[in-house]
């Protein structure tokens, strides 16, 4: 995975990774969530970007934090957890600040 990484391929990187996880298939977790098993693929595979209604809707399907979605893998894996979960929080608070300013616009 490179470290310049677009939102969007990370975002697709990470939703596959935790479905996988999560003992999911792309089809599995399409019906789970209402979307087309394309559309999963799509967005796993970075052709297609989603909304915050969809990345709602994948999270609670998939009974995470949303910002999971965002983080990169490696840091997941890095055995300083204090710092990993320095960076959750870190990302959590921007994350809601933007959510509390532009929140409103996209639903």
């Amino acid at each position: 995975m490179a470290n310049k990484q677009g939102l969007k391929e990370l975002f697709g990187y990470n939703l596959a990774r935790i479905r996988k996880n999560a003992g999911l298939s792309q089809l599995g977790l399409a019906h789970k969530v209402g979307l087309s098993h394309n559309f999963i693929n799509d967005i796993e595979s970075s052709k297609k970007g989603v909304s915050f209604t969809t990345i709602e809707r994948l999270a609670e399907a998939l009974d995470i934090d949303p910002l999971h979605f965002f983080v990169n893998a490696a840091l997941g894996e890095n055995k300083d957890r204090l710092h990993y979960m320095s960076l959750i929080g870190e990302l959590k608070k921007n994350m809601n600040e933007m959510f509390d300013k532009y929140g409103e616009m996209v639903r």
